[in-house]
């Protein structure tokens, strides 16, 4: 690639990645996102890494230089309720700032523990992602205590609905997922190549998962025995979506039946297999524009009063 065209494609990705959002949206988002993650992680069960006995811990990227958490229960109980306080805080919007620091780096630790032994929850990683993307964002603009608070006291500098500082944490949240689910597909692809569709791979996630789960997917063992074209439509449906995941950020009309799309795999999974994913479902809800979807409605209503 010449640099005038790399200098052409990079201008065309800044331009598409400043393009105007609305603060009401982006602050709806942060408000359902947060209290998704504490509905999510609301357990702690992080704790019990305290009890995992440190020969199995085998630590990945900063858990390098950080002590094992084996014996540290005192320690994960302070960051565990820390970390609560503030996703609590930056769903309502409370020191929005600092809160959503807080939530990022305190939910990187405490999501990252458990890929310290020998098996990464891929799943997680957008959440830890989109934290830090609102962290550095103007998500507690609208919606929030702080804009209350500070309208309140007549301290809130005049700010337009519609800005690119509300807009580019949306997009890069949709390049986030966008990537997250093509890098699933072309692992796919690169591994087993089109086996993966062939092979009965999926038919044999729903006997290994009704080891330990029998009740609940002796239903779905028994329609797939009957009907084993089921599994092939499933991981080919599947792998096509997630090759197909980057058209989502350039044809607005696929977007729609796209996600819609990625979701009910979701959904299929977790009835088949067992292996839920809501944490995917939950960031699904960055693709909603909420202000046009609610608004739209609420002026429709209001027209028809009239």
């Amino acid at each position: 690639m010449t640099p005038a065209k790399r200098n052409d494609v990079l201008n065309d990705f800044q331009e598409w990645l400043l393009q105007d959002g609305s603060a009401w949206n982006l602050g709806f988002c942060r408000i359902l996102f947060f209290a998704g993650v504490l509905t999510i992680y609301g357990s702690g069960h992080f704790v019990e890494w305290a009890g995992v006995p440190s020969i199995f811990y085998d630590p990945i990227s900063f858990f390098g230089h950080l002590p094992a958490p084996f014996g540290q229960l005192a320690l994960l109980q302070c960051l565990t309720i820390v970390w609560f306080v503030s996703l609590t805080l930056s769903m309502f919007g409370a020191f929005t700032r600092v809160a959503t620091i807080g939530s990022a780096l305190i939910g990187a630790y405490l999501l990252g523990l458990g890929h310290n032994y020998g098996f990464l929850h891929h799943h997680e990683n957008p959440i830890v992602m989109i934290m830090f993307l609102l962290a550095f964002s103007s998500c507690g603009d609208r919606l929030s205590l702080d804009n209350l608070v500070l309208r309140r006291f007549k301290r809130m500098p005049g700010r337009p609905e519609a800005d690119s500082r509300y807009g580019w944490p949306i997009r890069l949240v949709w390049l986030v997922l966008c990537f997250t689910y093509f890098g699933a597909g072309v692992s796919k692809i690169a591994c087993s190549g089109l086996m993966w569709t062939t092979s009965g791979v999926f038919a044999d996630l729903v006997w290994q998962a009704g080891l330990t789960h029998p009740r609940q997917l002796c239903i779905s063992q028994s329609v797939l025995d009957a009907n084993p074209w089921i599994g092939f439509i499933g991981a080919s449906a599947g792998l096509f979506f997630e090759l197909t995941a980057p058209a989502l950020l350039i044809w607005p009309k696929w977007r729609l039946f796209g996600v819609s799309a990625l979701i009910l795999m979701h959904l299929v999974l977790d009835y088949f297999t067992g292996i839920a994913y809501p944490q995917y479902i939950l960031c699904a809800l960055f693709w909603v524009p909420w202000n046009r979807l609610l608004h739209g409605r609420q002026a429709a209503a209001v027209a028809q009063n009239q």
